[in-house]
């Protein structure tokens, strides 16, 4: 987790070195990559949190039969999280945090599923209202860089229920 939490970090941080380094050869294919990298990031965050979870829930709870990509699905994660020590995600951080966490969730999942195009689904979920249906998704560093902060904050959590197990 902690790994993926500094990988992305790193991408984001060292954009404007690579940006540069590409734009000698051509600026298109400089922007494209440097945007792929933002991009994958926001993959990078939820399979971090979903790998993380995975891992913990099974131990402090092995009895438990999970669905598949459960962790992937924010409200039904919290749920489990609910299930076991009485809080969730929300417990943990913001309404504002949550919020942006939410609308990481379904980027991710218009990223990989959507090739990026806005549907009526994300509408809905994220409640981005800065986007209009069949628009590509465009990611901000900046955004990454909250998500990751979030994500860096309840994977702290779910790490603190191994501590306590132990």
């Amino acid at each position: 987790f902690e790994n993926t939490m500094e990988k992305v970090r790193s991408k984001i941080m060292h954009l404007d070195k690579i940006k540069s380094l590409l734009d000698d050869e051509s600026k298109d294919e400089s922007a494209m990559i440097c945007a792929s990298l933002v991009e994958s990031s926001v993959n990078d965050l939820v399979v971090a949190l979903q790998r993380l979870c995975e891992s913990v829930y099974a131990q402090v709870s092995p009895s438990k039969q999970l669905k598949k990509n459960v962790f992937q699905r924010l409200s039904d994660g919290s749920d489990l999280w609910k299930d076991y020590c009485g809080e969730g995600y929300q417990d943990w951080v913001t309404d504002g945090e949550y919020k942006a966490l939410v609308r990481c969730f379904q980027q991710r999942h218009i990223l990989q599923h959507k090739d990026g195009l806005v549907d009526e689904e994300y509408l809905r979920k994220s409640g981005d209202n800065t986007y209009l249906l069949g628009q590509r998704l465009v990611i901000h560093e900046s955004d990454v860089l909250a998500y990751e902060a979030i994500t860096r904050k309840i994977g702290e959590r779910v790490l603190s229920f191994v501590n306590k197990a132990q």
